[in-house]
């Protein structure tokens, strides 16, 4: 906001331009937000009740964004705020989106941040389960509880490994 050099009252910025002030135009046509972003990665901006600046600048430079549906990104860059990058979409083709981007990867068996085992402690275990081992001895041996041995030999969990 300025302020009225007669007056001293302060004016209300346009909101296209105050969004404007914000973007660095990108040789790739992306329109790069400048401004503070999500934990997410997202432009954030409180405009017009809107606080995500993908979303703002949908509203403002293309049309009102419908209860319940996305804005998403053409270009897969989460700070583009070019309306030809955007469109809208629901749930579900957000989420078709995100796979068909490579996105929604998720880390399989040790490679997961909170796998207690590994594939060796997973074949081991199938192994003594085999021989006859209580899913209690199991979990003893291991530190674990038997439910989680149970999900392990049922191969509802690892089932990757063979």
């Amino acid at each position: 906001m300025k302020r009225d050099a007669i007056t001293g009252r302060w004016l209300r910025e346009d909101p296209k331009q105050r969004l404007m002030r914000r973007v660095s135009k990108q040789t790739n046509g992306c329109w790069n937000w400048t401004g503070r972003t999500n934990i997410g990665g997202y432009g954030w901006i409180r405009l017009n009740g809107q606080v995500i600046a993908h979303r703002a600048a949908f509203s403002l430079f293309v049309s009102e964004i419908p209860r319940g549906k996305y804005v998403l990104h053409h270009c897969d860059n989460r700070r583009c705020v070019n309306p030809d990058h955007l469109f809208l979409g629901d749930a579900k083709s957000n989420m078709l989106d995100a796979k068909a981007k490579g996105r929604t990867w998720k880390p399989k068996g040790s490679l997961h941040p909170m796998a207690k085992l590994n594939e060796a402690s997973v074949r081991a275990i199938r192994a003594l389960s085999a021989d006859g081992k209580t899913q209690s001895e199991i979990a003893r041996l291991f530190g674990l509880v038997p439910s989680t041995i149970s999900v392990v030999v049922s191969r509802k969990h690892w089932s990757h490994v063979r």
